[in-house]
């Protein structure tokens, strides 16, 4: 019964506190990342209702095809709808740390560094959909010159967000404007998102000279990964290695790290900062771990000779520190009486950060 308490606690907190962070984004010079940012979540709710309704043989209504829209279902491979659905949430979720990051950072400027962002970003995830529905591959495709077109319009676009995602991060490790469990985690999860604009880099790299010739261990992989289509080899898969793992496993260790800041801004909790640096840990042993095994070739919890519980003891260890302080967080409000002054805490955090940027900005518009 307490738990439940205190889960509707929290989700009631959770709700005010979204509702008071949307209303300020559409006045702050961020506002350019909630105009990508919802749309590219509608974008993806979009997908994933029809690739499932696909999937279970809905047809458009008033139909002549007798056809699903999302035709064929499939889910991996280079032209299945995995690619518009991930980009979707994925760059959604990045959009909103990134509108974090620059808003507690002063070292550039928050209009340019949210314009730089957006828009380029917008244009990738646009190629990407446009690929998806042209039933073309949007990775790596140079077949026709509408596809080296959009390619190259996508890679332009990853570039541009890279740039901002490293000016951010500059930003806030040079000169922030955030204090106390916020700082540690924008440290931390910048850091880690650009290790993996580093690894995407990487990925870019190994897929156009990287490639040698077949390997007989990447064959099953590779026809796996790409639906049938290419057995190895192929840019999806490194030995025994999804490649895109090491990618993905840093990319989003910001949202998540503010979200248990966000949680853990309790002012008679001394521990709290500890729990954020121990998750922060967790995302640091999942980072590494994740580029080890690509560069060996190996599976992510698996490896060889000596070192065989090696990757997987980082696994559960990561994992488990990830975990923990997030359970420490979710408990640390009880007795819900004493809940109270944390909120006005966290509300004071927030508008100190804002407050600061906000003379930041006054200073360099003057």
């Amino acid at each position: 019964m307490a738990a439940f308490r205190l889960l509707r606690w929290w989700l009631r907190r959770l709700a005010e506190d979204s509702r008071r962070f949307l209303t300020l984004w559409k006045s702050e010079p961020e506002w350019p990342l909630l105009a990508v940012g919802i749309p590219f979540f509608l974008s993806f709710l979009l997908h994933w209702l029809g690739f499932r309704l696909a999937l279970h043989g809905f047809t458009v209504p008033f139909s002549s095809s007798q056809e699903p829209l999302f035709q064929p279902p499939s889910w991996e491979g280079r032209v299945g709808w995995r690619k518009p659905l991930v980009f979707g949430i994925s760059n959604a979720m990045v959009a909103c740390s990134l509108k974090e990051a620059i808003r507690c950072q002063g070292l550039f400027s928050r209009k340019l560094l949210s314009h730089l962002a957006a828009w380029p970003t917008a244009v990738e995830v646009a190629a990407i959909t446009v690929q998806a529905w042209r039933g073309h591959a949007s990775h790596f495709n140079n077949a026709t010159p509408v596809d080296a077109c959009l390619y190259t319009v996508k890679l332009c676009g990853v570039c541009l967000l890279g740039a901002a995602c490293v000016a951010a991060t500059l930003g806030v490790l040079m000169k922030p404007m955030a204090a106390g469990v916020k700082a540690v985690a924008l440290h931390h999860g910048m850091l880690l998102l650009c290790v993996s604009v580093a690894v995407g880099v990487g990925q870019v790299i190994y897929g156009h000279f990287g490639l040698g010739g077949p390997r007989e261990d990447e064959e099953d992989l590779c026809r796996w990964a790409t639906a049938g289509t290419s057995g190895s080899p192929c840019y999806e898969i490194h030995g025994h290695a999804i490649v895109k793992l090491a990618h993905f496993l840093p990319l989003h260790a910001t949202e998540v790290l503010l979200l248990l800041a966000w949680s853990a801004s309790q002012p008679s909790k001394p521990l709290m900062p500890r729990m954020v640096r121990l998750a922060a840990a967790g995302f640091w042993g999942l980072a590494l771990l994740g580029i080890l095994q690509v560069l060996r070739g190996a599976e992510l919890s698996r490896g060889a000779e000596l070192t065989q519980r090696f990757p997987l003891t980082v696994l559960v260890l990561s994992m488990a520190c990830i975990i923990s302080a997030f359970l420490a967080a979710f408990v640390a409000p009880w007795p819900l009486d004493d809940a109270v002054p944390a909120l006005a805490a966290v509300k004071t955090a927030t508008t100190t950060c804002r407050s600061r940027s906000s003379r930041h900005a006054m200073v360099e518009a003057s």
